[in-house]
């Protein structure tokens, strides 16, 4: 499969320490990945797949770019609707911003008159790595009737950016039609904004082919606060 993101933050006033309501000019920045992933089942228990990705950052007149891997395996558990998964994202190369905003003109000895006060220079900056990202889970269904079902999940995460947390949630299915969801994000993450998140779903098959199907989510993201996501899917 192919797949794109992109990510504009839209325009910005440019300010400095000596401007501060601005300079009369505006930025923008902007985000974009590319992927190419490939799955495969290797057995009626084990799956593996991968992505190939090109990352793109660009924040006014700079920009840095760098290629990166996405990794996963899942493995069903013997136990009824439990499945174990594990991936590594972002494993690749690092990242440099380039661009006209780090040339600039250098008098090398401002004491001299009459020398070259024009010089070419540019500012030296450092690579830094994608925030790779390891991470395990399990999922399964602690009971499960004709009516109802209660599904379990959660994640470990190890970031090399920052500490190891864990991420909780849990689904309660009625009638195969209705679904009521909460979860909690970032466990045992110092200093974490936010975590709880709630939501629900409808799953209305229109035809035996096609099937409408709603979601609703709230997320708290502390300081940030809230963001509700509704999502309405065609599946067929």
């Amino acid at each position: 499969g192919v797949n794109v993101a992109h990510l504009d933050y839209g325009e910005m006033s440019v300010r400095t320490e000596a401007m501060q309501d601005g300079t009369g000019e505006y930025f923008s920045a902007q985000d974009l990945t590319i992927g190419l992933t490939y799955a495969n089942r290797l057995t009626d228990r084990f799956s593996m797949g991968g992505q190939v990705k090109f990352i793109r950052q660009e924040i006014w007149h700079m920009s840095a770019s760098t290629m990166a891997v996405d990794m996963g395996a899942l493995f069903i558990l013997p136990l009824k609707n439990f499945q174990l998964g594990m991936s590594i994202t972002n494993f690749g190369g690092k990242l440099l911003l380039s661009g006209r905003d780090v040339r600039f003109y250098e008098d090398p000895d401002e004491e001299m008159f009459g020398n070259n006060d024009q010089i070419p220079a540019i500012y030296e900056l450092d690579r830094w790595p994608l925030p790779i990202i390891f991470r395990i889970g399990l999922s399964g269904d602690v009971f499960s009737t004709e009516k109802l079902t209660l599904r379990m999940n959660v994640d470990a995460l190890h970031p090399s950016d920052n500490l190891e947390y864990i991420n909780l949630g849990t689904e309660l299915e009625m009638f195969r039609t209705v679904f009521l969801r909460a979860g909690y994000r970032q466990l045992f993450l110092k200093d974490a904004e936010g975590g709880l998140s709630f939501g629900g779903g409808l799953y209305y098959p229109v035809t035996p082919a096609l099937k409408i199907k709603a979601d609703y989510a709230w997320c708290d993201y502390g300081r940030l606060h809230q963001a509700k996501m509704f999502t309405l899917s065609l599946v067929y």
